[in-house]
């Protein structure tokens, strides 16, 4: 996606560096000259360019999925290192959501989203500075009116995200558990005839999910098109301001250009910080299932500890006997 703007920043440098090129030049040898300077410099500027975005993605992606796998292992080998009982209490399908897309979700949406909004708001603040030289009080107002059309909609839609990522959360673990019950026990399955049951559960589990998912991603167009109309609405009280204030109208249009212009890099990073956010919070769920289960398992691991040294036997054990009363399969 940022390839076509990158073309077009470069192809508009290189039209205004002919221009210069022709309008400076004493003779057509040294505007040769320029241009082929200016040729190699582009081309020097626009390959160091994407070699810079090139390894800063490659570093971002590394620094992520390094992190997810190590999470990942160390919950895995907290499941594998507690004591049964810690696993009466909880659904095998939950532990495998956990261990293979909590702590993926939790890095690649929680982690991400917050650098990607603090760098997004840093661009938008730099960029709000500059106006702020060109026209100090219409940018305060606007960026007053603006900030806070943007805010109140954020805040109102952030709940409603989290409650859709525990949705998403909770539906994922039972889609999971549909899958394990029907698939793992086949056989029984087929002697007892239960084909429709099984279907029809997971039938169930997945409308909700796909509801759930379908929610958050209309929420964020929603959103989206929210920000794009605060920015018309800002942009028409900026020329309604410098009317009541008796700007000439070549001013106006210049202001205009100015604000249009920056409007391209300014909707776009609200549009990505409004996103951000939102991911963020309908991730958060799964964050806090991942960071919860570490924290269970450190609890259990120090307790084991402790008993380990007043002198009771640690470690797993083993059953001699195992005995079952009035078991019913349905």
């Amino acid at each position: 996606g940022r390839l076509p703007g990158l073309l077009a920043h470069v192809l508009t440098l290189v039209y205004v560096g002919l221009a210069w090129a022709f309008f400076r030049a004493d003779s057509r040898e040294s505007a040769w000259e320029l241009i082929g300077g200016l040729g190699r410099g582009m081309g020097t500027f626009t390959l160091q360019h994407a070699y810079l975005l090139a390894f800063a993605a490659w570093a971002q992606e590394r620094v992520v999925h390094d992190s997810v796998a190590a999470v990942s292992r160390r919950l895995l080998l907290g499941y594998l290192t507690v004591p049964w009982s810690f696993h009466f209490r909880r659904n095998s399908a939950g532990l495998i959501q956990r261990v293979s897309q909590s702590c993926e979700i939790a890095y690649t949406l929680v982690a991400s989203s917050i650098v990607h909004t603090l760098v997004e708001g840093l661009t938008i603040a730099a960029i709000a500075a500059v106006l702020a030289v060109t026209a100090p009080l219409a940018t305060l107002s606007a960026a007053a009116i603006i900030g806070l059309l943007i805010l109140v909609p954020t805040r109102l839609t952030a709940p409603v995200f989290a409650r859709i990522g525990r949705s998403e959360l909770a539906g994922e673990e039972s889609m999971l558990a549909a899958l394990q019950q029907s698939l793992g026990a086949m056989k029984e399955v087929k002697i007892a005839a239960r084909e429709g049951h099984f279907h029809d559960r997971f039938s169930a589990v997945i409308g909700a999910l796909t509801l759930a998912r379908r929610r958050r991603t209309t929420l964020q167009e929603l959103v989206r098109l929210s920000v794009e109309t605060v920015f018309v609405v800002g942009l028409l009280f900026v020329v309604l301001l410098l009317a009541l204030r008796g700007q000439p109208g070549p001013e106006i249009v210049s202001l205009l250009g100015l604000y249009g212009y920056a409007g391209f890099r300014l909707v776009p990073s609200a549009n990505r910080i409004s996103r951000n956010v939102g991911n963020w919070k309908a991730a958060r769920p799964y964050l806090d299932a991942v960071c919860d289960d570490l924290k269970v398992i450190e609890s259990l691991r120090r307790d084991r500890a402790a008993g380990d040294g007043c002198g009771k036997r640690g470690g797993s054990r083993s059953l001699a006997r195992l005995a079952c009363s009035e078991v019913i399969y349905r």
